[in-house]
């Protein structure tokens, strides 16, 4: 009788172990290949965990009860996988990235538990983030005041929708712009964007429709954009304004692509389609003298186009990298694109013209902690057998993680051109990469910006909104070649500066207030000997 209790024992233990192993592992056993997808369970976490002692407080079960969830009809609309699929790892990984790329969610996972039936149950967890968000913002760089006043909801009541409206002052103008757009527009993968903007010289507006290359398997794209402009545009030099001119654009795009898919790691997509493109220079009362070429300039071109993009199935996640605290999606592979079109004055051009655009990326990642990246493009337009327009720019970094907590980043930006139109001109300065120095102090067809960067991250994360870091920076940087303005005779400028780091972890994900103190080494007498930056970006 022992002993056949004793036999049960050691039979209930051994399925007890075996059933844990399959409810608990995230990988796929050996022995199923292609496990079928039984059950989807979508969990959306409202903006604050409650069940975390730090964050079961009043306010935040208050923030929480005023906060409008994400239906998760959004979420599963976004899914690239459902019920019967076969699972596959890659496309789990590809779900999370597409799902973090929304500013109003600030975590994504997809978690895989085998069944003793040989099926798969997903598990899609997420994290919304705070998207109503009033705002203020006052910014300083260069020697010029910014200010914004805004009002915006990235998550109109759950559906993913954004609508906007900012008032923001800056030294090219004050403007007033009103935007809403939705990437998965009435449940579909149609995306949309309507800007209007009325600004103290001209107005603007913007509308796109598209059908995007959602997921790297996607076979089919389209799409339709409108763009009008019209602005008071200046050429600066040391800082000031030097010459004035009234900037009218049109723009017209219609396109279509197709795709195989994802084959050997790779995509490669082409497309066509048909461009217009519409520019007007000229001189206004209300301007002040400007360069004799452009007082009365117009180029417009009709083009047919033909395009292709190859990119490479390669992506790392990381953290304290560009942000802090968050889960970084990169994409480590390598992707080129190309676009060419003709524009023939016999179909109402101003004149015979090429098109041609080119791009290549790649990275090489040395081991966990050092990674190189490498872009490039090349923009022309070949106008009556004379190049126009031409640029090319190059972008190469280096990131050494030195610990969880210390990161130094190095930065080669190099940008070379040639007859480049008037709204086209390379700047260097506060805004233009060089910290320390007045706004676009200055001007040139070539520019140069070496930039080191040690960064800071801290566990420091007051009221669970906010996480901050810090950098200490050396920025190096010059112009030249430009036959108008002489300020690049000046030579190599060079700052170097501090400043703190301020991520919201809780809303407009992915955005960083920088607050630099920087001091200028190079320049005139005249330069302020500090220079003070306050500024919210896209990343560190």
């Amino acid at each position: 009788m022992k002993n056949k209790i004793l036999h049960l024992f050691y039979i209930s233990a051994l399925f007890c172990g075996t059933s844990y192993v399959f409810a608990s592992s995230d990988s796929v056993p050996v022995d199923l290949k292609h496990p079928i997808i039984k059950n989807i369970t979508i969990t959306n976490l409202n903006v604050f965990n409650l069940d975390i002692d730090a964050e079961d407080k009043s306010l935040y079960r208050l923030l929480n009860q005023i906060h409008i969830n994400t239906k998760k009809d959004v979420i599963r609309n976004q899914l690239l996988f459902e019920l019967g699929d076969i699972y596959s790892k890659r496309i789990a990984d590809e779900t999370e990235r597409l799902l973090r790329s929304n500013r109003y969610l600030t975590s994504a996972d997809v978690v895989a538990e085998n069944r003793l039936d040989g099926g798969v149950n997903l598990n899609v967890k997420t994290q919304d983030s705070w998207t109503l968000n009033p705002g203020f913002s006052f910014g300083r760089g260069g020697g010029h005041n910014r200010t914004s006043l805004s009002l915006r909801e990235h998550n109109l009541l759950g559906s993913g929708a954004r609508i906007g409206l900012r008032y923001k002052s800056d030294i090219d103008r004050d403007s007033t712009t009103f935007q809403i757009s939705d990437n998965n527009f009435m449940g579909t993968r149609l995306s949309y964007d309507l800007d209007y903007g009325n600004n103290s010289d001209g107005q603007n507006y913007l509308a796109r429709l598209s059908s995007p290359f959602y997921s790297l398997d996607t076979k089919h794209s389209y799409g339709l954009k409108i763009e009008n402009q019209s602005s008071i545009e200046s050429l600066f030099d040391l800082g000031e304004v030097k010459n004035q001119y009234r900037y009218r654009a049109k723009r017209l795009d219609i396109f279509n692509a197709f795709s195989s898919g994802l084959k050997d790691d790779r995509v490669k997509r082409y497309s066509y389609g048909v461009a217009l493109e519409d520019h007007t220079y000229s001189m206004e009362a209300t301007a002040k003298p400007f360069l004799e070429e452009l007082s009365s300039s117009t180029r417009r071109h009709i083009y047919p186009y033909i395009g292709i993009e190859i990119l490479e199935d390669s992506f790392i996640e990381e953290k304290n990298l560009d942000n802090i605290g968050l889960i970084e999606d990169r994409h480590i592979g390598s992707r080129f694109h190309a676009k060419l079109g003709y524009a023939s004055s016999k179909f109402d051009a101003s004149s015979d013209a090429w098109y041609f655009r080119a791009g290549y990326s790649n990275s090489l990642v040395f081991d966990q902690n050092k990674t190189l990246m490498f872009t490039s493009l090349l923009e022309s337009t070949i106008e009556e057998k004379k190049e126009n327009n031409i640029k090319l720019s190059m972008n190469a970094r280096y990131d050494v993680r030195h610990t969880s907590k210390r990161l130094l980043h190095l930065e080669l930006d190099i940008i070379t051109a040639q007859n480049l139109n008037a709204n086209e001109l390379i700047y260097l300065g506060g805004d233009n990469k060089l910290r320390g120095y007045p706004a676009r102090y200055q001007t040139g067809d070539k520019r140069i910006v070496f930039t080191v960067e040690q960064r800071y991250f801290t566990e420091w994360y007051p009221f669970r909104i906010a996480r901050i870091g810090g950098a200490i920076f050396v920025d190096i940087g010059k112009t030249w070649e430009h036959d108008q303005l002489n300020s690049s005779q000046m030579g190599w400028l060079k700052s170097i500066g501090f400043g703190l780091r301020i991520a919201n972890s809780r809303s407009e994900i992915g955005r960083v207030l920088h607050i630099d103190i920087a001091y200028p080494i190079d320049g005139g007498s005249d330069l302020d000997k500090l220079q003070l930056l306050i500024d919210a970006k896209k990343g560190f």
